[in-house]
């Protein structure tokens, strides 16, 4: 519904040509429009009108006003606002604003009608673009010790809690690295809110034939400069080929002290055959600065 515009303050050739109209809210919340801004129902006046103000009223002290009557005719107004348009509702569509319009004071925006067409924007940002990734439907791994972890782009990570919605789920090095990813699944395996920024490399997951996980990694001995596959921060050394071109890693105590884990990897990082059950505690080891590996003593 178009308003008439009787007289607005202050009076001006642009205030006076100023498009207003009302839009509904789904929440059933009916609000007035006057150019960019939204105004909010905050009382009565005479003659069964309504009194308007700045939907940014509470929370900027905005002090601009509009009285309307009880026949859409604006009779008293002050359009001088001290913050700029919000993101939310324009005329037959929506305004939107950068996403750090406040963390960076970006004053990029856009005007989309309700047929998707930009009618209007200014594309001009202070700050680089933030990076996204595209998420649908979870996905999720299952370790050998039966721990169920959420899988994005090669992370893990661990329940974390219930949210309204979901689950809310943590990255699996929150604690050991204090990694603030995280992301929110609901109850339909959605993921519909995450912050996906890591502060580290991935834990890479080798398949068990079976469908379960196992962490894993690769690293160099320092002292002989060999290979070593790490399964459960135990180590084991490459001890042979296997066919169609895997290889087979026995424990590194196989000999001092006779255990018979080993696991065969085909090409594809998959074990396709394995014993993890040790004789013995794992062996530690340390990165060196120059990204090598040296056995802990005790």
């Amino acid at each position: 519904m178009e308003l008439s515009l009787l007289h607005s303050l202050p009076l001006t050739d642009k205030t006076k040509s100023v498009k207003t109209s009302y839009i509904t809210l789904v929440s059933g919340t009916k609000l007035l429009i006057i150019g960019e801004y939204s105004y909010s129902v905050r009382g009565r006046i005479r003659d069964q009108g309504f009194r308007f103000k700045c939907s940014s009223y509470l929370s900027k002290g905005c002090k601009a006003f509009a009285h309307v009557t009880k026949d859409d005719v604006i009779l008293k107004a002050n359009t001088l606002h001290n913050h700029p348009p919000s993101s939310g509702p324009v005329h037959d569509g929506f305004r939107y604003t950068c996403s750090n319009r406040l963390i960076k004071k970006c004053k990029a925006h856009a005007h989309v009608t309700k047929d998707d067409v930009i009618k209007k924007a200014d594309l001009n940002h202070n700050h680089a673009p933030v990076k996204y990734v595209q998420t649908n439907a979870a996905s999720y791994i299952t370790t050998t010790r039966g721990t169920r972890l959420l899988y994005i782009n090669e992370y893990t990570f661990c329940k974390n809690g219930n949210s309204a919605s979901g689950i809310r789920y943590t990255c699996s090095s929150r604690l050991s690295k204090e990694c603030n990813a995280y992301a929110y699944v609901d109850k339909n395996e959605i993921i519909y809110k995450s912050y996906l920024e890591h502060n580290h490399p991935p834990t890479k997951y080798l398949k068990m034939s079976p469908g379960y996980y196992v962490a894993y990694k690769y690293v160099i001995h320092n002292v002989n400069k060999t290979k070593l596959l790490m399964i459960n921060n135990f180590s084991y050394f490459l001890s042979g080929p296997i066919r169609d071109g895997g290889a087979r890693y026995t424990c590194s105590s196989y000999l001092s002290r006779r255990c018979k884990a080993f696991a065969h990897v085909s090409k594809d990082d998959v074990i396709m055959k394995f014993n993890t059950e040790h004789n013995h505690p794992p062996t530690q080891y340390t990165e060196t600065a120059s990204g090598l590996y040296i056995k802990v003593l005790h």
